[in-house]
């Protein structure tokens, strides 16, 4: 019987140290460009320091500081996306276009390729 109200003291505790260090928890699914999940893709805060992964398909959890705006994710063979979103958003999808090299081709015509990449 001590033992399960000490375990209720500790999450109560636990609980109220998140709300004091002000952090949200974020939610989410990373997609290629072909609407597949990308599992254990790298999330980052501010270009170096990694924060999480998503799973083998591709969901995500974090917990972050309130002050934060903007998260990177990555994976091998695709662009890093950077996402910037307001507090209200507690749920979002990510589709990342896979890396290619199109150093002859305007920037125009590379976007208007990634358009017919992801309506087709």
């Amino acid at each position: 019987m001590k033992i399960s109200k000490y375990i209720i003291v500790l999450f109560l505790f636990s609980i109220s140290l998140t709300n004091l260090f002000g952090q949200k928890t974020i939610k989410g699914r990373l997609l290629n460009d072909e609407l597949e999940p990308l599992p254990l893709a790298k999330i980052f805060y501010s270009d170096t320091t990694e924060i999480g992964s998503t799973d083998l398909n591709g969901y995500f959890e974090l917990t972050i500081p309130d002050e934060t705006t903007e998260i990177i994710f990555g994976y091998f063979g695709c662009e890093f996306r950077a996402i910037s979103f307001n507090d209200s958003c507690k749920y979002f999808e990510v589709i990342i276009l896979r890396a290619s090299s199109y150093h002859i081709k305007s920037h125009r015509k590379i976007d208007r390729l990634r358009k017919r990449n992801i309506i087709n």
